[in-house]
C-alpha cells in the first residue's frame, strides 16, 4: 500500500460498492482525524451518503458544506426526513447559499419569494441547491405533495441553457424516494416539482397514492410528461384511472411494481380490465411488471372486479409477477362484460388460458397466488415452455402451491423444485439460481 499513490488507492476503493445506508459514520470519521493520507480516502465514502439526522446536527452539516464546498460535492444521496430546524435558522442558510452560489435572476427571485412566503419546500431546496452532484434523495411526506412540488424546478428547467461556466444545479438527481410520515392513510404524488426533473429516472414510494387520476389533475399540468422509466410503489394505492394517468405521463416507462397496502392506507376500486387496457395502450415498453394486490382491502373482500387479460401488445416485457387470477379471470366469475377492450372480450364465460395472455419476449413468471386445478395449470404451463412463441421463457415461479409440478420436463432441459408452499419451473441453467422476492426498496 505505501508504494501506491492515495489516487489510485482510491481509485480502487471506488470500484468496491458501498450500501447507501452505510452506517459505520463514527469509524470514519476517526479515520479523516487520524491523517492526511486516510482522510483522503475516507471522505469520500464518509459524505457520499446522508443519513437522516437531528435538526442540531443537520443544521451543522449544512453550515460545513457552505464553508467547504469541495465536501458538497461528494454528497450523493441525502435522507430528509422530518424538517425540524427552526424557521430562522433555516431563512439563514438558505440566504447563505443565495449570496455564495451564482444563480441565475430568474432562480434567485424564486428563491427569495419562497423565503419570503416560507414555503414547506424550502429545506428541500436548500439541499438541492447545496449538492451539486446529488444522484438520490429521500423524503418524508405528510399527505399533501406541498414539499415535493419545489418552485424552483421551473427555473431549473429554464436554467440548462445558462452559457457555460455557471454551475448547473440538480442536473444529476435521478432518483426520488418518497415516504409516508405517518402510520395510516397516504400521500399524494402530482407530476410535478422533484418528478419532472429531465434527470430524474427513478421514483420509489413508500405509503404514496398517485393523485393524478383526478379529473383537474389535467387542467393543473396539461400535456406533461416525466422521463421516469422506473416506478416502485410500496404499500401504496393506485387504481386504474391513476394507472392509465401515471402510464400516459412516462412514455418511457421500463419497470413499474405496486404494492398494495391495506386498509389503514386506503381503499382502492380496482377494476383489472380496465387495468389491462391502460396497460396495452400506454405500457408497451414495459421490461418489467410486477403487481401485487394480495394485501389491498378491495382484493382481500373479493370486490375487484374483471382480469387484466392479454398483455401480447406489450413486445418488451421480460418480467411479470401477479397474482393469477387478476390475469387470466377468476374461477368464480361466471361472466363479466365490464372490458370494452376488442382483444380481451373474446369469452369472458371462460378462463384464459396462459398461451393466449403471455407476450413472445417473456423471460420469467412469478405467480403471487394460483388457483384452480393445479394439474390444469401445470398442463398450460407444460405447454407455454414446449411453445416456440414463449422460446425465451426460462422461469416460472409459483406460490401458495398445495402440490408439486405434475410433469417431467427434464427432456425439455427444464427442473422443477418446491421451497415451502413455492414451485420452480426453470431452465436447468437457472436451476442453481433460485429466486426469491427482492425488497421493494431499501428504504421501506
Amino acid at each position: 500500500m505505501k508504494l501506491l499513490a492515495n489516487e489510485i488507492i482510491l481509485e480502487i476503493l471506488l470500484h468496491f460498492s458501498v450500501p447507501d445506508e452505510f452506517a459505520e459514520l463514527t469509524t470514519l470519521s476517526q479515520l479523516c482525524r487520524s491523517s492526511k493520507r486516510l482522510q483522503r480516502l475516507a471522505q469520500p465514502i464518509l459524505y457520499r451518503y446522508i443519513p437522516d439526522l437531528n435538526p442540531e446536527k443537520r443544521q451543522l452539516l449544512f453550515r460545513t458544506l457552505l464553508e467547504r464546498p469541495d465536501l458538497a460535492q461528494m454528497v450523493q444521496f441525502w435522507d430528509l426526513q422530518d424538517c425540524g430546524i427552526p424557521r430562522p435558522e433555516l431563512l439563514s442558510l438558505v440566504e447563505a447559499v443565495r449570496s455564495k452560489l451564482r444563480l441565475s435572476e430568474s432562480m434567485e427571485r424564486k428563491l427569495v419569494s419562497d423565503m419570503q412566503e416560507e414555503k414547506e419546500d424550502l429545506e428541500v431546496s436548500l439541499v438541492l441547491l447545496l449538492l451539486p452532484n446529488l444522484q438520490v434523495m429521500e423524503i418524508s411526506c405528510y399527505y399533501g405533495p406541498d414539499n415535493l412540488k419545489v418552485g424552483l424546478v421551473k427555473e431549473v428547467k429554464a436554467d440548462q441553457n445558462r452559457p457555460c461556466g455557471h454551475v448547473h444545479h440538480l442536473m444529476h438527481l435521478q432518483e426520488v424516494r418518497i415516504r409516508h410520515g405517518d402510520t395510516e392513510l397516504c400521500t399524494r404524488l402530482e407530476p410535478a416539482g422533484l418528478l419532472a426533473l429531465p434527470s430524474v429516472h427513478s421514483l420509489r414510494g413508500w405509503a404514496v397514492c398517485w393523485q393524478d387520476g383526478e379529473e383537474k389533475a389535467e387542467d393543473e399540468y396539461p400535456g406533461v410528461t416525466l422521463n421516469l422509466r422506473h416506478i416502485d410503489l410500496s404499500w401504496s394505492l393506485c387504481d386504474s384511472r391513476a394507472l392509465s394517468r401515471m402510464l400516459s405521463r412516462c412514455p418511457d416507462l421500463q419497470s413499474l411494481q405496486i404494492d398494495w397496502g391495506d386498509a389503514t392506507v386506503g381503499a382502492d376500486d380496482l377494476d383489472f380490465c380496465a387495468f389491462g387496457t391502460a396497460l396495452r395502450k400506454y405500457g408497451r415498453k414495459l421490461e418489467k411488471l410486477d403487481l401485487d394486490c394480495r394485501m389491498a382491502f378491495c382484493y382481500e373482500e373479493g370486490e375487484a372486479t374483471g382480469r387484466i387479460g392479454s398483455l401480447r401488445k406489450l413486445v418488451n416485457l421480460k418480467d411479470l409477477a401477479l397474482p393469477q387470477d387478476i390475469l387470466v379471470g377468476r374461477v368464480d366469475d361466471d361472466n363479466d362484460n365490464s372490458d370494452d377492450d376488442t382483444e380481451s372480450t373474446a369469452s369472458h364465460s371462460r378462463i384464459l388460458r396462459l398461451e393466449e395472455v403471455l407476450p413472445t419476449a417473456l423471460e420469467e413468471v412469478h405467480f403471487y397466488s394460483c388457483q384452480d386445478d393445479e394439474k390444469h395449470l401445470d398442463d398450460q404451463i407444460l405447454d407455454i415452455i414446449t411453445s416456440s412463441k414463449t422460446k425465451n421463457l426460462r422461469r416460472v415461479t409459483m406460490e401458495a402451491r398445495e402440490s408439486n409440478f405434475h410433469h417431467d420436463v427434464s427432456g425439455f432441459g427444464w427442473s422443477t423444485w418446491r421451497r415451502k408452499n413455492k414451485v420452480f419451473v426453470a431452465t436447468k441453467r437457472e436451476f442453481q439460481r433460485v429466486p426469491e422476492k427482492p425488497s421493494r426498496s431499501s428504504f421501506c
